[in-house]
């Protein structure tokens, strides 16, 4: 019955409320539904790691059923609760799996978690509002400013939760593809080649960027081409192009794209070949690199 399951989860016995915690994945829905005040209460008061790990787990089962445990949930991210260091790093992570799971409700606490000081926090709620999607569109703003960050985790996770929103971020998105930070275009540049839309805005950003001053935005360009439904001849202009570029992180993001692309490098092996005697070493060594996968046919202009 509820009342107990009231009794071992509020319980003093350490062993009987993990053992009720845990078994509280599996009961029933409607049960489940109806012990959620007591599954925030221990989100909200418990201390045990274990314990908390198997409230997430229950309450992120729940979906949208758990939508009042909303405020539970953000708080229990920060705060320190109980358990060692990486039990209460993983409360953060699966208590930011819980409130993408609910999903809408959550949105606005998570936006709230973007402007918290720990890391962690900041990059949990920008995961899980990518989880959630476009009905997370009104933090697309608040996500591309996270694009500022120091911090590569926190950058890295807005970047691929910008893409996750999909077209509702797209406006944001090409306005942030002229910032001045480099950093901050390349991140831009990442997440538009996630979103599946055809617009040719959205292309022309993304080609633009093949030009643009600074290596790392270049090859998140290069990287972002793969989304574009672009002719075989374009795609290999564009990959010869990169490949005679003097920085090793371009030309790398170029070799990875051609080598997806087994198909369409027969055209390219003649151009190749002429690059094995370029001026710059870097650049002959991955022509040779991508020669290589034309297999005995390329031996004589390896050896010439």
């Amino acid at each position: 019955t509820a009342e107990q399951w009231h009794a071992e989860l509020l319980g003093d016995d350490l062993q009987i409320r993990r053992q009720a915690a845990i078994a509280t994945r599996s009961i029933d829905p409607p049960l489940q539904r109806e012990l959620l005040p007591v599954l925030i209460d221990r989100l909200r008061n418990e201390k045990d790691g274990q314990v908390r790990l198997a409230v997430l787990a229950t309450v992120t089962d729940m979906g949208p059923a758990a939508a009042d445990a909303v405020d539970a949930l953000a708080e229990s991210m920060r705060s320190d609760f109980g358990g060692n260091y990486s039990e209460r790093t993983h409360q953060d992570y699966r208590a930011a799996l819980a409130l993408a799971a609910i999903g809408k409700p959550a949105v606005e606490s998570l936006r709230a978690l973007l402007h918290e000081e720990a890391t962690n926090d900041r990059a949990e709620a920008a995961m899980a509002l990518g989880r959630i999607g476009p009905a997370a569109a009104e933090a697309a703003g608040d996500l591309i400013r996270l694009l500022e960050e120091d911090e590569v985790r926190v950058r890295d996770e807005a970047s691929r939760s910008l893409g996750q929103l999909g077209e509702a971020a797209l406006d944001e998105l090409l306005h942030a593809s002229e910032h001045p930070g480099a950093s901050v275009r390349a991140a831009v540049i990442e997440s538009l080649g996630q979103i599946a839309v055809a617009d040719d805005r959205r292309s022309r950003a993304i080609q633009n960027a093949l030009s643009d001053e600074q290596p790392e935005v270049r090859a998140a360009a290069v990287r972002s081409v793969e989304s574009l439904a672009l002719p075989p001849d374009r795609w290999q202009e564009i990959m010869l192009e990169t490949l005679r570029h003097d920085d090793e992180a371009v030309r790398l993001a170029a070799v990875n794209s051609v080598l997806q692309h087994r198909e369409r490098m027969e055209p390219m092996k003649a151009a190749l070949c002429e690059l094995l005697h370029h001026e710059s070493a870097g650049v002959a060594e991955h022509a040779a690199y991508l020669l290589h996968e034309f297999g005995p046919e390329a031996i004589a202009a390896m050896l010439d």
